[in-house]
């Protein structure tokens, strides 16, 4: 249906590889850490307060990196490739925090021996990589006097 497929192909391909090597693909350099992490239990975004319909409101500021309260990472770029409503980046804010079950009292800590560092810049580069590729997507998927073929039940209709 696609006038260019290859076109739809060729990015398809580009996606798959990167979400599939999101573990070892490129890492995008946000510069030097604000301090040498060893070990931390929570990565958060920062925050910033504003003047909203003459009152002040405390927003969430993404492009603020911070491992146990302390900022990491500033000036980060954003994306809006978003995987079920989320960026990359803040799959990994959420998903990196050491926490506790608490009927068994096991404890689930994915930020010890972790390059964090490396986690977050992969999943910067592969927010910005994703929607420089969708970006670049035919702009037609369907020709408008595309209507599809009756055939087999439909044939009858």
């Amino acid at each position: 249906m696609a006038p260019d497929f290859n076109g739809f192909s060729k990015i398809g391909k580009g996606l798959a590889k990167l979400h599939i090597g999101y573990r070892t693909c490129k890492r995008y350099d946000l510069g030097k850490p604000s301090f040498m992490l060893k070990k931390f239990s929570k990565l958060s975004f920062g925050s910033k307060t504003v003047l909203e319909d003459g009152k002040m409101k405390r927003l969430v500021d993404r492009t603020v990196v911070r491992a146990d309260g302390q900022v990491l990472f500033q000036n980060v770029p954003q994306t809006t490739y978003m995987v079920n409503g989320r960026t990359p980046l803040a799959w990994v804010v959420d998903r990196y925090r050491v926490t506790i079950d608490e009927e068994s009292g096991i404890v689930n800590d994915p930020c010890t021996g972790t390059d964090i560092i490396a986690v977050i810049e992969r999943a910067v580069h592969v927010g910005l990589e994703s929607e420089r590729l969708i970006g670049q997507l035919p702009a037609e998927f369907e020709p408008e006097d595309w209507s599809p073929r009756k055939g087999g039940l439909d044939a009858h209709m």
